[in-house]
């Protein structure tokens, strides 16, 4: 049976999501690219992510190897911060994946995830996870006592603090809007406030600066 070869354009059909696949191994940038055309994504393999995601909405799919490597990442949201960045890196490089959560990656992943996970947790990136693996949110967040005075500098009521704690619990934003009985992009643009309010870009950059701010406390 002969196989299409999968596109390497930025060009993508409006009807299928974008998936850019980005990764110095050519077997491996395959294996995710075949997984991603099976998950219904128009794939491309930019030479620059960032100037792909200048142009595209959609889902970067980025392997960093070295910590002196993730400033793409810094790039990327400079150029698009709606992008999702989900992040391959080795799993013995912590330092890594720190950086690219710093800088806004979206999800962190093993690099020797199956492909198939890699896709599925794409998916739920695009619902509005934040994923990273456990052992990295208490560096991230930074170790700070439970009985913290909040931020004086910020002052949430009740109901800011309680969306801040169910996104840091994980929860996808229609899950939020069902439980609260508003509309998905409802919670969308008040989540979007509330990030601005507390200075963060993204839901990760929320969790750490709220947990830095005594705003929410989460569990290491």
């Amino acid at each position: 049976m002969t196989t299409a070869p999968l596109p390497d354009s930025a060009a993508c059909d409006d009807a299928r999501p974008a998936l850019a696949v980005v990764d110095p191994e050519p077997a491996h940038r395959r294996r995710l690219a075949t997984a991603g055309a099976a998950a219904g994504f128009t794939v491309a393999h930019p030479p620059d992510p960032a100037q792909w995601a200048a142009r595209h909405e959609g889902v970067l799919l980025l392997t960093v190897l070295a910590v002196d490597e993730p400033d793409t990442v810094r790039r990327i949201r400079e150029a698009n911060s709606r992008v999702t960045v989900v992040v391959l890196t080795e799993p013995a490089e912590a330092n890594t994946a720190h950086t690219v959560l710093r800088q806004g990656a979206t999800v962190v992943l093993d690099r020797r995830t199956d492909p198939r996970e890699v896709l599925l947790t794409v998916h739920l990136a695009r619902l509005g996870h934040a994923l990273m693996p456990a052992r990295l949110l208490p560096d991230l967040v930074g170790h700070r006592p439970p009985a913290m005075a909040p931020h004086p500098g910020i002052d949430l009521d009740d109901a800011d603090r309680e969306l801040l704690q169910d996104v840091a619990s994980g929860a996808t934003v229609r899950r939020i809007a069902r439980h609260r009985y508003q509309a998905p992009r409802t919670v969308e643009r008040h989540l979007r406030r509330l990030y601005s309010r507390i200075g963060a870009d993204d839901r990760v950059q929320a969790i750490a600066k709220a947990t830095q701010m005594g705003l929410i406390q989460v569990s290491g």
